[in-house]
Parts: structure tokens; sequence; C-alpha cells
């Protein structure tokens, strides 16, 4: 797009510590055409914020630890968008979302828009909560739905204007994905890895919907046939630890399985794991699911359940082993199918790498964001 000056684009975020998406935002936008700003709503100075300073970009800190703090943020939130002057107020998550899209409107900003998250956790979980989702909806000018899941969430379950969203998946500068085999190395030795085949790694908190359940009598299946096998447990805490923790005791003995509660080169991890196994219980388990596109873009065979992003680009024997949902014995079927079928393993991760660069690189995601942002611009007057 060719304009007389730069659009100016404020993104305002909540408790957040670090995303690769954010920083993509700042980094894939041309530069020529937009001036970018972020607020973030977070107790402390984050990481994400010092690196987007070190870009050059003006980021903007409010002191927020919940809801109590909501008027005064709003109050905040008022000043900073009168001095910044948007032409486009962008807001991420829900606490930003509130207060940023009460902040627009009362200051009569008519291009607001939000990028919904999360899925449908709160129509399970925490009812009172589509409240606050169905108003952030009607806040927005334009909505960006993550995957079609979250598309029909909004739409089919929460009753939004079907004509203001818009599905644009994340996208990342995926050379920040890439391992490095130093490191692999370091994190063989550090887990205890090395000497163990197969290994079997799962990137997934402790929460029922993950499927954690269902990959552990799978994996006490295989170790009998391959007693040197080890599952590595990654992201290991959330609600659900009590019945995985239960689960190991009972299935599996201390050296076959090692629990990981954080590890900061997550990304080094996945080159150690032979299979990888993802398998979320629902369709809408997931609200984007990044790990589908990490273990892809590493090349690793993968078993996976179809949920969040999956459905746009997870193909069953073409870049991966799909799986029915909360199966056993489907999940121990796959796992021994790729470790005896030599060409399956090189069939489906072939392509995989590339599938990934096609569709969520950063460039990709810049084109996106684009063109709702054109949009914007064209159907509503400052």
């Amino acid at each position: 797009m060719t304009t007389n000056r730069k659009i100016k684009v404020c993104h305002i975020i909540s408790f957040i510590s670090y995303s690769l998406f954010i920083e993509a935002i700042g980094q894939f936008l041309d530069k020529e055409e937009y001036e970018i700003s972020f607020i973030f709503l977070n107790p402390d100075v984050s990481p994400i914020e010092r690196a987007l300073v070190e870009g050059g970009y003006r980021v903007e800190h409010i002191d927020y630890r919940g809801r109590k703090q909501f008027l005064s943020t709003v109050y905040r939130l008022r000043k900073l968008l009168k001095n910044i002057g948007p032409d486009i107020v962008h807001t991420h998550l829900v606490d930003a979302s509130m207060a940023g899209l009460v902040a627009a409107r009362t200051l009569g900003i008519k291009r607001r828009l939000h990028t919904r998250h999360h899925g449908a956790e709160c129509h399970i979980y925490y009812p009172h909560g589509v409240y606050y989702d169905k108003l952030i909806n009607r806040l927005s000018s334009r909505i960006i739905a993550t995957t079609g899941i979250v598309r029909d969430i909004l739409v089919d379950r929460e009753g939004a204007n079907e004509k203001k969203v818009r599905v644009i998946p994340y996208g990342y500068d995926l050379s920040r994905f890439d391992g490095n085999e130093q490191v692999t190395n370091e994190l063989a030795d550090k887990y205890g890895l090395r000497g163990h085949y197969p290994v079997i790694g799962m990137i997934s908190r402790f929460v029922e919907l993950k499927g954690i359940q269902y990959v552990i009598p799978a994996f006490a299946r295989i170790s009998k046939e391959y007693p040197d096998a080890k599952l590595v447990l990654a992201n290991a805490s959330g609600d659900y630890a009590k019945v995985v923790n239960s689960l190991l005791e009972r299935e599996l003995s201390a050296n076959q399985y090692v629990k990981i509660v954080f590890e900061t080169k997550i990304f080094d991890l996945y080159s150690n794991f032979d299979i990888f196994l993802h398998v979320p219980v629902t369709r809408d388990a997931e609200a984007f699911g990044q790990t589908y596109i990490e273990a892809l873009y590493a090349e690793i065979p993968s078993v996976l359940t179809i949920a969040g992003i999956a459905p746009d680009f997870i193909r069953d024997g073409e870049n991966a082993v799909v799986v029915p949902y909360c199966d056993s014995d489907a999940i121990y079927a796959a796992m021994q199918s790729l470790l005896k079928d030599e060409e399956l393993r090189k069939r489906i991760t072939k392509d995989s790498k590339n599938a990934v660069c096609k569709l969520f690189g950063g460039e990709s995601l810049a084109i996106e964001l684009d063109n709702v942002y054109v949009d914007l611009m064209s159907s509503y007057s400052k």
C-alpha cells in the first residue's frame, strides 16, 4: 500500500514474557509503510519489551497485576494513546483487549482489532469468561482468528459477526527455530538421553486436554519391545500433574522417563527425539499449537491428533501420522509403525520444513496483517 505518511499501529499486550510472534510483527511489517508501537501490561519489564526497545520501537510499560487495576489502566492507556495518536489499535490477550479496546473506543478510535489467542477454554472451564470474550468481540472493528477452529468458536459459539473475522496464522522468523548441534548434544547429556532408543518426546503442559494420559500407557507398551526407550516430558507442570505423575509411577520405572519443567533452549531439544508426540483430546483443545510447527520444522517424525492449526496443514501419511483422539492403542500402533518403517519416516519428514516455511514465515504474516490494516484504513475515517 502507498500513503502520504506512515500508518501508525499501536499493539497492546498483556501478561507476556516473550513471544516470537509479537517480535515478528515488528520485524516483518514494512517500516516504510508502518510506524509500530507497543504497550505492555505486565507486572515487570519483560524480555520481549527489552528486545523491542533494542530493535528501535517505541515501547511503553504499564505496571499491571490484575483486574483490580482495570479502571486506572484504562485511564493510563487513554493518556498514552492520545500521545501516540495511532490510526489503528491492535490488542492481544484478554486483559489487554478489555482495557485497550475500551480506552480506544472512548477516545473515538474507530479502527480497533484484536487477535484471539485462545480457543474454547472459557466454554469448557470458565463459563464466566465467555462474557469477556463476547464483549471484546463487540468492541472490535475486526477480529483476527489464528486458526479456522478459533474462527468457528468466535462465530458459532460466541455469535461474532463472521464478516469481521479474518483467519491469520502466526508467523515467525523461522531461523529462530534452528537448532544447534552442540547445544542438542549438551541437552542429551543434561537429561540423560544418550544411549537410549527410541527417545519419544512431548512438549506439553500437564493439563488434561493435552492427552498425556493416553501417551504414557502407549509408551509403556513400546518400552517392553525397546528396553532402552526413554520418554521426555517437557513443560512438565500444570493442574493435571497429580494424575500424570501417578500414571508415570504405575506404568514406568524412574529411568524410563524424564520430566523437564522448563528449558530455555527448547528448539535444540527436538533434535534429540526419534519420535515427537502431540495428542490433544479434542479438535478445539488448542487455539493454535506452535509445537506442531516446531516439530515439523525440526523434521522429527510426528504422531499427532488434529487440533488448533493442524487441520490447516497436517496431512496423515504425508507430513505426520495422525491418530484418533484419546486412543492409547492408536498412539502405540503409530509409534510402532514409525520405528519399523524407514520409508514412512522419510516420507513424512521429506518436505515438512519447506511446508512450514511457506505457511508460517514472517513474510506471510506481514502480508496478511497489511491486508487487514489496509481494509481498516479504507473502511473507517479517523
